[in-house]
């Protein structure tokens, strides 16, 4: 699925990704691309870190997974936003306010193929 201008609609839009009632991880849709297989197609995400806002790792997840989580307690949860910046402007006036973020490993439960770079100083 594309737009006119050859993008897919998800393509530049914000997630954050939420474990257990806690926003986990940060991240911008890079890329969607066509697996070709009973996965479906997938999304690049690239991930920033929480402290300064900068890149770190990116990872492959399917689209099937950013669609099937449970939204409504934020448990285990992707949330979808029409861009960065609107992502950064929820957490300005919302998020950091409401929870404790708790950055670690790229969990598995969204298959992702990534290094944590979290661990290096």
């Amino acid at each position: 699925m594309t737009t006119k201008n050859g993008k897919h609609p998800l393509v530049g839009c914000g997630v954050h990704w939420w474990e257990n009632g806690r926003p986990s991880w940060q991240g911008a849709i890079k890329a969607v691309i066509s697996s070709g297989t009973a996965v479906g197609d997938l999304a690049i995400i690239q991930w920033f870190e929480w402290a300064w806002g900068n890149p770190t790792t990116s990872t492959l997840v399917s689209l099937s997974t950013l669609t099937t989580a449970d939204p409504t307690n934020h448990k285990n949860a992707w949330t979808i936003y029409s861009n960065v910046e609107d992502m950064k402007d929820y957490w300005d006036t919302y998020g950091k306010h409401k929870t404790h973020i708790v950055e670690k490993p790229i969990p598995s439960a969204f298959g992702g193929l990534s290094a944590d770079v979290s661990t290096f100083s």
